[in-house]
């Protein structure tokens, strides 16, 4: 939809180039001037709407630090789409690589041969019945561990460590993320989602971990830069017709 509205402002700026003696000066300047605002105005719209007062439902403090479960707050979302679960971590410099407390994917090689730190289970229902549903299970990353070769996996292991302590950066306090599932979400409906913790979860509990639950990024992916775009296009396309607007050799308006 948005690749239209791009082609608008230019077949648009084509016309009135061509029909621009037709237009008196008031209309070429009223012309401009509402394009300029529809580009600005789609922007801002764009902006608001997928703002995480929109997008981001839920946003609690979670213990790690102790099995149990817990629950969040029911709530309704503002965009329908497809909705992810994460826990968000305080960032640490220095300590246990994050990447092997969680077990990201791909990181089998150059961690230890242990379970990571998180255990955890999640549910997300509506109006009482579930409808997604996921928890950790450590058995592939166990199973690719196992097929690497020890003296190669000790080699990688050593060159991530490496790499590690070249790239602390301490000035980087973004917050780091492990991705839990997602689950389709509408307006009109109520949601809640349940956590259970199996076991704790070592130095994650430290690092203030928090549930989020926001919009997936496939919802928007491209839409930022298709609205500014567009906003750009308007504002050049606007600006040329008050240029066209201006006077040609001294010509009363």
């Amino acid at each position: 939809m948005l690749y239209l509205l791009i082609a608008g402002p230019l077949a648009g700026l084509a016309i009135v180039y061509l029909a621009r003696k037709l237009l008196p000066r008031r209309a070429l300047i009223a012309l401009g001037l509402g394009i300029v605002v529809i580009g600005a105005a789609t922007l801002a719209f764009v902006e608001w709407r997928y703002a995480p007062a929109n997008t981001l439902p839920v946003q609690m403090p979670v213990d790690l630090a102790h099995p149990g479960a817990m629950r969040t707050p029911v709530f309704e979302v503002a965009v329908s789409g497809p909705y992810d679960l994460w826990l968000e971590f305080d960032r640490k410099q220095d300590g246990e690589d994050f990447a092997c407390l969680t077990g990201d994917a791909g990181a089998e090689a150059v961690c230890p041969r242990r379970d990571p730190d998180l255990a955890v289970a999640w549910t997300v229902t509506a109006g009482g019945t579930p409808i997604a549903r996921g928890a950790t299970d450590w058995s592939r990353w166990h199973a690719k561990q196992a097929a690497l070769d020890p003296a190669d996996a000790a080699r990688r292991q050593k060159a991530y460590k490496a790499y590690r302590a070249r790239s602390l950066d301490p000035s980087n306090n973004w917050p780091l993320y492990y991705r839990l599932g997602s689950f389709k979400a509408e307006t009109g409906r109520a949601y809640s989602a349940a956590l259970a913790v199996e076991s704790p979860a070592g130095a994650l509990a430290a690092l203030h971990p928090r549930l989020a639950i926001g919009l997936g990024s496939e919802a928007t992916k491209g839409l930022g830069a298709m609205a500014l775009i567009f906003c750009l296009l308007c504002v050049l396309t606007g600006s040329a017709l008050l240029l066209f607007a201006i006077p040609r050799g001294g010509a009363a308006p």
